[in-house]
């Protein structure tokens, strides 16, 4: 977590609630698109996932729609703040 308050530049950032998550971007926990809200989040892309040659599924709010993209596509996608913050 302190890895996250010095990306985000915020001390008192902290994990959101379950019910948080869900009245922000209308998934469950677990479920979480990068996509597809409208809330002004900070978005922060573990770096570790970019060396992975693991296919990552992403999901809509619909079970039946779904895409699956490589990292680096992942990465082009969106405007992420790419870090290390994974613990080892």
């Amino acid at each position: 977590m302190q890895k996250i308050r010095q990306i985000a530049w915020d001390n008192q950032i902290k994990p959101a609630k379950p019910e948080e998550i869900k009245q922000i971007t209308w998934y469950e926990i677990g479920a979480i698109s990068p996509f597809w809200f409208e809330a002004d989040v900070i978005k922060i892309l573990d770096k570790d996932i970019l060396n992975s040659d693991k296919i990552i599924n992403i999901w809509s709010w619909v079970a039946e729609i779904w895409f699956e993209m490589m990292p680096t596509e992942l990465q082009k996608a969106w405007d992420w703040i790419i870090e290390e913050i994974s613990e080892r």
